[in-house]
C-alpha cells in the first residue's frame, strides 16, 4: 500500500512540473499561427473615452420644416 501512494505521489509531483513548464514567458504572447514574441505596446488613442453633447430634444428644427398639401387641399408643414 505504501509503495502505492508513494507512486502516486511521484506522479503528482511528475504532472505538476510537466504542466506548469509550458507558459509563455512574462510579456510574451502566442498568435494562431503559433508565432510568439513580445507584447504590442497599448494604442492610448483608443483607450480614450467618448465624450457626446446632449442637446435639448424639444426644440423644433424651423429651418427644415416642408409646406405641402393633402387631398383635403390645406398646407400644412412638418
Amino acid at each position: 500500500m505504501k509503495k502505492v501512494l508513494l507512486f502516486v505521489g511521484v506522479l503528482c509531483t511528475l504532472l505538476f512540473f510537466a504542466a506548469c513548464n509550458n507558459e509563455p514567458k512574462a510579456d510574451t504572447h502566442q498568435h494562431e499561427d503559433g508565432s510568439v514574441h513580445g507584447d504590442h505596446a497599448p494604442d492610448t488613442a483608443t483607450l480614450q473615452q467618448q465624450e457626446f453633447t446632449v442637446g435639448d430634444s424639444t426644440q423644433t428644427d424651423t429651418t427644415t420644416k416642408k409646406v405641402h398639401t393633402h387631398a383635403d387641399g390645406k398646407p400644412h408643414a412638418h
